[in-house]
């Protein structure tokens, strides 16, 4: 059992490790959409966050719409709102708005633009990765030069992909720098990944294009362009802060909460001056529509309408306090531990026979297992893989509780072996009622019983020039056989006594029929004509003695060892009979009372049975009537004329 437990464990550990290392290894592992759900739980179970305090949202909201319901209008009012977020002194500027449609207002724009001392303006592929479907005028072309990460490092080649990159207009452009703002989705249309960089390549414009979140962190961080560097599907580094990526290039967004929870300036009160006047100071600012009419909406793990100028804030506040969730090298490595660990603890839990043991014990394990699912997210931020955790406690439970199936199976037949080996000891007749209970329904019971004895006539005489090993053989076959013929009547071999036995009918529970079927037990035994095995000799003869009435049925030995048995002047006289038998020269014989118990209230006797004698038994006070059983002789054959 020992080496079955650890050879399954190496097996269970081996598979926990395949297991960990397929759901984190640089694919798109099978389950996705599971472990997807997993984390949307743990970021619920968490609950919300605290956002920095350095970062704000200026939104175009319903109420802004209804102030200003015209493209010009909003521009215009766009235009107040950067001059007062300046004066404010706000750490940041950046725009989550496409500024492709010329408007009356675009000069004002441009002015206060102008004035700011750094803003990043965004941008967006309209379809695949990126790239540029017509050559844009040189003044985009510029600022997007200027965009781009100013160092990359690794093999990796920015590629046009056919898709239409979406620039400011031209009047814009030299004002700033150019952030994309495409936010993935997975398959079930959740934002819970940011892509750090584009692939752009246009005439002599070719790199990577920054986020516009990042783009504006490094702005208002002050980092020097020599320090901001992108190793594509490694990491980004940002100054000191280094960010890892997946292959894809993204990274995966710890969101603070539902919609709303990253403190927000309507554009209308702001231009209204509206807010407080420290509202704005020493913030990164992001200015984004969250107007629902403009259906520029993400869901979440919080929810289904969060803004998509929020999700870009809150990666800008996730590399700015360095929370980022990570499902890196040190999360994988966590993950496949934690596998292993859970997989052997599972398969242990579910070891116990006792079944509330083992579902206790494989309750605490899972419970464990997704404690540190929840543990690690929330404590350090890591996403440790629930698919491949679970899976892992599956493989771990399912091979314990089937060695634990296993054990039960072997010690079932062990024991069903061992119960075989004892019963053998037992009389056959008594063995369910002794397994029943500790004290069977008729110990100390009185009762009425026909009691027979059967020994081997002469068995003396031949036995003591036999060697004993093929005495013990001829007892063995000659005991078999008596247990044979008093189960086909009914009896009960309470005892095997040498070369004889004594077998009871009426034991456990007593019949009107036990004193003839005890007769009819005897006729077979009188009949017998069994071989002497390797005593050589004639035939065996056996002497068989009957006798019915009271005796009392009790389970006699000690603590350790006992048998059940019947006791009484009943059993005394059908011992006793044996002796007259012998000295007459009978082979069966039967008291009175055996016979008239047999024949029932009609009377008589059996035709094959004769009177021999009354005697006086040795030991006894009273005489005994005793019938001989004579067999009448087989038919003489006759033979046709």
């Amino acid at each position: 059992m020992m080496r079955r437990t650890a050879a399954a464990l190496a097996l269970v550990a081996v598979a926990a490790a395949a297991i960990g290392t397929l759901r984190t290894a640089p694919v798109d592992p099978p389950g996705q959409r599971v472990e997807n759900a997993l984390l949307d739980l743990r970021f619920r179970l968490r609950g919300t966050l605290v956002p920095p305090t350095k970062l704000a949202i200026v939104a175009i909201d319903e109420a802004t719409l209804a102030r200003f319901p015209g493209t010009g209008e909003i521009r215009a009012a766009l235009a107040v709102a950067l001059d007062r977020a300046r004066d404010a002194g706000a750490a940041g500027f950046a725009l989550d708005l496409l500024l492709l449609e010329s408007s009356g207002a675009d000069e004002d724009l441009a002015r206060a633009m102008a004035r700011l001392p750094h803003v990043v303006m965004a941008s967006g592929a309209s379809a695949g990765d990126a790239g540029i479907a017509a050559p844009p005028p040189d003044e985009s072309l510029q600022s997007l030069g200027r965009s781009l990460f100013p160092v990359v490092a690794g093999r990796a080649r920015p590629h046009a992909t056919g898709g239409a990159l979406l620039l400011p207009q031209p009047r814009f452009a030299p004002l700033g720098l150019i952030g994309h703002v495409n936010i993935p989705r997975a398959d079930d249309r959740v934002a819970r990944q940011a892509l750090v960089a584009i692939p752009v390549a246009e005439g002599e414009v070719h790199g990577f294009l920054p986020t516009l979140p990042l783009s504006d962190v490094r702005l208002a961080l002050g980092i020097q362009p020599g320090a901001f560097a992108l190793w594509p599907g490694e990491r980004v580094a940002i100054g000191p802060h280094v960010l890892p990526t997946g292959p894809d290039g993204t990274v995966t967004l710890n969101h603070y909460g539902p919609a709303g929870t990253i403190p927000t300036i309507g554009l209308g009160e702001l231009v209204a001056g509206e807010t407080p006047p420290d509202a704005l100071r020493g913030r990164l600012v992001l200015f984004g529509a969250t107007a629902e009419s403009l259906r520029d909406v993400f869901a979440t793990p919080f929810g289904s309408n969060v803004p998509g100028v929020e999700v870009l804030a809150t990666f800008a506040g996730n590399v700015m306090d360095g929370s980022l969730i990570r499902r890196d090298r040190v999360a994988d490595a966590v993950t496949v531990a934690l596998c292993i660990a859970l997989a052997g603890f599972a398969m242990a839990a579910a070891l116990p026979a006792a079944p509330a043991l083992g579902l206790g014990l494989t309750s605490a394990v899972w419970l464990a297992g997704a404690g540190s699912l929840i543990a690690a997210f929330g404590a350090w931020g890591l996403w440790l893989d629930g698919v491949a955790v679970l899976g892992s406690l599956a493989v771990g439970s399912g091979t314990g509780a089937s060695l634990r199936e296993r054990a039960q199976r072997d010690r079932s037949a062990r024991l069903a072996r061992e119960k075989a080996n004892i019963i053998r000891y037992l009389p056959a007749g008594l063995v369910g009622a002794l397994a029943d209970s500790e004290r069977p329904a008729f110990d100390r019971r009185r009762q009425d019983c026909a009691v027979l004895f059967v020994d081997v006539a002469g068995y003396t005489s031949r036995a003591e020039r036999q060697d004993p090993v093929a005495v013990a053989e001829f007892l063995a076959q000659l005991h078999a056989d008596f247990e044979e013929i008093a189960v086909r009547h009914g009896g009960v071999v309470v005892d095997f006594l040498g070369d004889g036995a004594m077998i009871v009918f009426g034991l456990p529970d007593p019949a009107p029929t036990d004193a003839a079927a005890a007769i009819a037990c005897g006729r077979d035994f009188a009949d017998y004509r069994g071989t002497a095995g390797g005593f050589g000799g004639p035939p065996l003869a056996l002497r068989v003695s009957v006798h019915c009435g009271p005796v009392a049925a009790a389970i006699l030995g000690g603590r350790r060892q006992a048998h059940a048995t019947v006791t009484g002047d009943t059993v005394n006289l059908a011992a006793r009979l044996q002796e007259i038998a012998k000295h007459h020269g009978a082979r069966f014989v039967v008291s009175r009372a055996a016979l008239d118990a047999a024949v029932g209230p009609a009377g008589g006797q059996p035709p094959d049975f004769a009177f021999l004698t009354v005697e006086l038994p040795r030991g006894r006070e009273s005489r005994v009537e005793v019938w001989a059983y004579s067999p009448a002789p087989p038919p003489a054959e006759t033979h046709a004329p």
